[in-house]
C-alpha cells in the first residue's frame, strides 16, 4: 500500500475479505478503498481465466451461501475501517454462459440488497461490469478491460 501511495495514487480495489492489514494500511496512509467481494466470472468459455469449480449454475445455493458468507465477514471485519467507501460484490460476473445470466443479476442484485443490510451507509458496486446490463444492479458499476472502449462518453446520459 505505500509503494501504490507513494505513486501517487489515492484510490485503491482489493479483494479485501480475508485480509485486515489492507484496510488499515488504507486508513493509515489515505487511500480510498474499493473492497470487493471474491466473485467473478462463472462460465467456461474456451481459452477462459474464468474460475472453472463454479461454472454450471453460477449461482448454486451453495456458491450463494459462500458468497453471502464473505460478505457478511468482510462487512463485520472491515466497516468500521473509514478507507472504505464502497462495498463491491464481485468482479467480471459478466463471464458466464448465457443461460446463466439471469441467475447471475439475480444474485448479484440480492447481494446489493444485502450489503445494504449489513452497511446501510455505504454504497455497493459491481465491479467489471461493462456487459449484461450487470452495471444496472448496484449503486456503482466499475468497468475494467474492455470497459473504457465500449462505451462512449458522447453517448452518456450525463452529456
Amino acid at each position: 500500500m505505500r509503494l501504490i501511495k507513494d505513486a501517487g495514487f489515492d484510490f485503491v480495489a482489493d479483494r479485501t475479505t480475508a485480509r485486515p492489514a489492507v484496510s488499515a494500511a488504507c486508513d493509515r496512509l489515505g487511500l480510498l478503498l474499493w473492497s470487493e467481494n471474491c466473485f467473478w466470472g462463472t462460465a467456461p468459455f474456451k481459452n477462459s481465466w474464468a474460475p472453472a469449480p463454479i461454472h454450471r449454475a453460477g449461482t448454486s445455493d451453495r456458491l450463494r451461501g459462500k458468497r453471502e458468507s464473505q460478505l457478511n465477514r468482510g462487512v463485520r471485519i472491515h466497516r468500521n475501517h473509514p478507507s472504505i467507501i464502497v462495498w463491491s460484490m464481485g468482479n467480471e460476473e459478466f463471464f458466464t454462459a448465457p443461460s446463466t445470466m439471469p441467475k447471475v443479476r439475480l444474485f448479484l442484485k440480492d447481494l446489493v440488497a444485502f450489503s445494504h443490510q449489513l452497511d446501510p451507509a455505504r454504497p455497493a458496486a459491481i465491479g467489471g461490469a461493462q456487459r449484461g446490463e450487470i452495471d444496472k444492479l448496484g449503486d456503482l458499476a466499475g468497468y475494467n478491460g474492455d470497459g473504457a472502449t465500449l462505451f462512449s462518453i458522447l453517448e452518456s446520459p450525463m452529456w
